[in-house]
């Protein structure tokens, strides 16, 4: 099942160019199964689960929140603590709440990466090593940082406009169906990376992983 796990509306991103429709359309078009909504330090897209959604695709409302050391994808918690925490602090906060915690472009060079503090962080659930967002050479010292420590992968476009929807995804061995199931899954780490190619309008699986 192919889920983008890392996505901001224009509706509560000012940084963002897409809207949610807009995602939606374009996610259904490249064939995704599933995608989470991560606008920046807040769950305001969850209104959208109230409207009129394709029975064919999962929509999954997290949030992006940036911390101290840099930025964190979050799943799984009634709220953001209102507090600035350190990476390690927040991760403590969402293993507390059941959740899980994937660690977003840790190498990117904008001071929104948490870069090497993935090394320690303890309880991480996993590390995005795949970001539609970052320049190959960052992802791969993110992908290759995840493997040392012996965490799972994902991909996500961490799509601000159109064309980036889909650009990476996260293919999951197993079928889910709502937010639980998806932490669930992402704690088994029972997944891996890829890529859409545009040539063939397919997905594919990012050799070397």
């Amino acid at each position: 099942m192919l889920i983008d796990l890392h996505l901001h509306t224009s509706e509560f991103s000012t940084c963002s160019r897409v809207s949610f429709n807009q995602i939606v359309e374009e996610a259904l078009r490249k064939g995704l199964k599933g995608i989470c909504i991560t606008d920046h330090d807040t769950m305001a897209a969850k209104k959208f689960l109230n409207d009129k959604l394709p029975n064919d695709l999962l929509v999954i409302v997290g949030t992006e929140v940036l911390t101290l050391d840099g930025d964190i994808l979050v799943f799984g918690v009634p709220e953001i603590p209102k507090k600035r925490l350190t990476a390690q602090e927040l991760v403590d906060y969402v293993s507390c709440k059941g959740g899980a915690c994937i660690a977003a472009h840790p190498y990117r060079k904008n001071l929104r990466g948490i870069g090497d503090k993935i090394k320690s962080l303890d309880k991480l659930t996993a590390i995005e090593g795949y970001n539609g967002n970052t320049i190959s050479e960052n992802n791969i010292k993110a992908a290759q940082s995840a493997k040392k420590k012996n965490k799972p992968v994902t991909g996500a476009s961490d799509a601000h406009s159109i064309d980036r929807v889909g650009c990476f995804a996260t293919y999951f061995y197993n079928r889910i169906n709502n937010e639980q199931e998806l932490i669930a899954e992402l704690k088994k780490g029972q997944f891996m990376p890829m890529y859409y190619d545009e040539n063939t309008n397919k997905y594919k699986e990012i050799k070397g992983q």
